[in-house]
């Protein structure tokens, strides 16, 4: 880093004295900001050749608030790479168009956490105070009140960053789990205080598909990685979506979640037992979602378009 920022003025470093996560090291590093957009990259991926000027061009041109791009999974095990799409589907239908807003979304799109495939408006991000939270997940709320302020958005259907998956990394790590799912509850509260009442239901609808399947997901992955933790991750992950019940109800978005699975973790304290349906669930089930039938049978799924 040294030699660099010998070579170029631009580069300018900052020498954190303690290691107060990845939230405090950016938040801080915006303060230092003079430049008209900003840019975030983890110390572990890459960006592709040309992305800082092909995502400054689409900003410029348009004026946005912020623009998101498509990235690569390098998976450092097998040294692979491959092109990920769902991060960016729910945006590719405004491909081509200047500008959009939350309020132009009709699918769930908060999957799209990261703050890293995006380029930012530094003054959007100032006049709104958006800044990142601290301990491990710190963009959860970062994104949502991106989407809650923002009113002007575009995408690039190109793949300009990689994003590289390793072990020991902050979201492989089964010890982070609780810091996941209080990640999640600190943005549920944040998206309370929203003012605007049709954005703020919208986004609460599509956060809580977004956590329920998501919480799930890694909640598998933790179970895995760390078996003699897996009840005190389970009553975690149980006690999460309890809050959820009984703050927004889960009946609100059940054609577009595993409402079944989710209602046997609600109704069963142990583990065990949940891993029993699971084992039956997995055997035949039918699901109801909003656009499709989903049939499961003996771990086949089919998917039926209605």
């Amino acid at each position: 880093m040294q030699e660099y920022s010998n070579k170029d003025n631009r580069i300018k470093i900052i020498d954190l004295k303690e290691n107060g996560g990845l939230g405090n090291a950016r938040n801080v590093a915006f303060q230092q900001v003079t430049s008209d957009y900003i840019m975030f990259l983890d110390s572990d991926d890459w960006l592709e050749l040309n992305a800082c000027e092909i995502a400054y061009n689409q900003i410029a041109k348009y004026n946005n608030d912020f623009v998101i791009f498509n990235l690569f999974q390098f998976f450092e095990n097998s040294g692979k790479k491959k092109q990920i799409y769902f991060k960016i589907k729910p945006f590719l239908q405004f491909c081509g168009e200047k500008k959009f807003s939350f309020d132009d979304i009709n699918n769930p799109c908060l999957a799209n956490c990261e703050c890293w495939y995006k380029i930012y408006k530094t003054s959007f991000l100032i006049e709104n105070d958006i800044k990142f939270t601290l301990g491990a997940f710190e963009d959860q709320t970062f994104n949502c009140k991106l989407f809650a302020l923002a009113s002007s958005i575009s995408v690039i259907n190109k793949t300009l960053y990689n994003y590289r998956i390793r072990k020991g990394s902050i979201t492989t790590n089964a010890k982070n789990y609780v810091d996941y799912i209080n990640a999640k509850k600190q943005t549920f509260e944040y998206l309370d205080t929203i003012e605007n009442l049709d954005r703020k239901n919208k986004l609460i609808n599509f956060w809580i598909i977004h956590s329920i399947e998501l919480t799930l997901v890694n909640f598998k992955k933790c179970t895995k990685i760390n078996k003699t933790t897996t009840n005190e991750y389970y009553l975690l992950l149980r006690k999460f979506y309890i809050y959820i019940d009984k703050k927004y109800s889960l009946k609100a978005v059940k054609h577009d979640i595993d409402y079944k699975k989710a209602e046997i973790i609600i109704k069963n304290k142990s583990y065990l037992i949940y891993k029993l349906y699971d084992f039956i669930y997995s055997i035949y089930s039918v699901r109801n979602m909003k656009n499709r039938i989903v049939i499961t049978f003996l771990w086949i799924t089919f998917k039926i378009k209605k």
